[in-house]
């Protein structure tokens, strides 16, 4: 085929969100340049990887799954400082105990560990803002499939959407829905999947109707399993010992003094 002839990488079609493998692959190509110092087209890309172009357009357009050996062949091709700054742009973070945003003392975090593991309960993560409390129930959540021996099983409902950080495995996202409304109903719906009974830990993030309308719900959960519950605010004691029947742990997140970004935990047991 002729060089002036091939059709270049036309825009994403559609009007939907293109994936993360999508953006790295658009990405990668706009970093590649054939013999002619242009950047490849799709006749390009197929010949460097022995790929139909009918293929290779769906994965640019977010259809199917691209093989992990074509990705590593386009990915081999840029320049390494590029390519682990592509690779990171696209990646989401992975919440941790042990992650730098993390600003508190080992006696904390070891406390924290400890919590995460205890057989029933309530954890309530309040204070900060949205983002630190959705960080460190997450992270709770990793530390808790960490630690844990296996089998062990983790469900419970988020209110965000997981675009910005790596999802925890069995928890229902409810993609930015904050209507109060549509959440309570949300939450009615979904509530049943939190009751399973071999469910060890269970995740309620951002729900500002759990500790009001699910008040005994709450209750029976947390005799027989540990549940993390977030709010943006304090809640009264009395409250929080109407919900729970096992032992109350709060957690305290604040902006860390030193950088905005870093998130300060005081724990307290009542």
């Amino acid at each position: 085929m002729n060089e002036k002839a091939r059709p270049q990488i036309p825009p994403l079609e559609g009007k939907s969100q293109p994936t993360r493998v999508t953006r790295l692959l658009r990405r990668a190509q706009e970093s590649l340049y054939n013999a002619s110092g242009q950047s490849p087209t799709f006749f390009d890309l197929a010949e460097w990887t022995q790929t139909r172009q009918t293929t290779i357009k769906d994965w640019f357009n977010s259809k199917g799954q691209p093989a992990a050996e074509f990705l590593l062949q386009l990915l081999e091709r840029v320049p390494e400082e590029k390519r682990v700054e592509m690779i990171n742009s696209v990646c989401r973070v992975w919440p941790s105990l042990g992650h730098r945003r993390v600003k508190c003392d080992q006696t904390v975090l070891s406390l924290l560990k400890t919590i995460v593991c205890q057989p029933h309960g309530l954890i309530l993560v309040q204070g900060g803002n949205d983002e630190s409390r959705t960080f460190l129930v997450a992270a709770l959540g990793n530390a808790f499939l960490d630690l844990t021996a296996r089998p062990h099983s983790l469900t419970g409902i988020d209110i965000h959407e997981p675009d910005w950080f790596a999802p925890l495995p069995g928890v229902c996202y409810l993609h930015n829905m904050f209507q109060p409304a549509k959440v309570l109903e949300a939450v009615r719906e979904h509530w049943p999947s939190t009751q399973l009974h071999g469910a060890q830990l269970i995740v309620l993030n951002g729900l500002e109707v759990v500790l009001v309308d699910f008040c005994k719900q709450l209750k029976a959960l947390t005799a027989r399993c540990l549940v993390i519950v977030s709010e943006t605010g304090s809640i009264k004691p009395a409250l929080l010992k109407r919900c729970s029947a096992g032992p109350i742990h709060l957690v305290t997140v604040s902006a860390h003094p030193e950088n905005s970004k870093g998130i300060a935990v005081v724990v307290e047991t009542i």
